[in-house]
């Protein structure tokens, strides 16, 4: 599960990269690595759309995809973690703040002393 959020957390930095040094537009970026990467999942499972057999591979992660933890399922577990966080992070944090910056005006939040391009990449 490390080994996913790490990955994940590549992507991002990569992404957030594109978007800083190279000057492109972050909705082409998130476009052509969504086309990316659902190729590479189509590669990964040649071609089907049942979903990973991880499962049958590792079953303690399908304890965590699937199961239930005093009745509730993870996945309603998951959600009102991200839920708290989605509402916590924008409005109670200096990086929400910073965040709200410079989607209002990158080059006013600059102005202001915000580094805009660590905000842009943790995003």
């Amino acid at each position: 599960m490390l080994i996913v959020l790490v990955i994940a957390g590549a992507i991002g930095w990569v992404h957030g990269w594109l978007i800083i040094r190279l000057g492109l537009q972050p909705f082409v970026v998130t476009l052509f690595g969504l086309l990316i990467y659902q190729g590479a999942a189509r590669c990964h499972t040649q071609d089907g759309t049942g979903g990973f057999t991880v499962g049958q591979t590792v079953p303690s992660l399908e304890w965590v995809i699937a199961g239930r933890s005093p009745g509730v399922p993870h996945s309603t577990l998951a959600f009102a973690v991200i839920a708290v966080a989605a509402r916590f992070v924008p409005h109670r944090t200096v990086f929400g703040r910073d965040l709200f910056a410079v989607g209002k005006n990158d080059q006013a939040a600059r102005c202001s002393g915000i580094d805009t391009s660590r905000v842009i990449i943790a995003a």
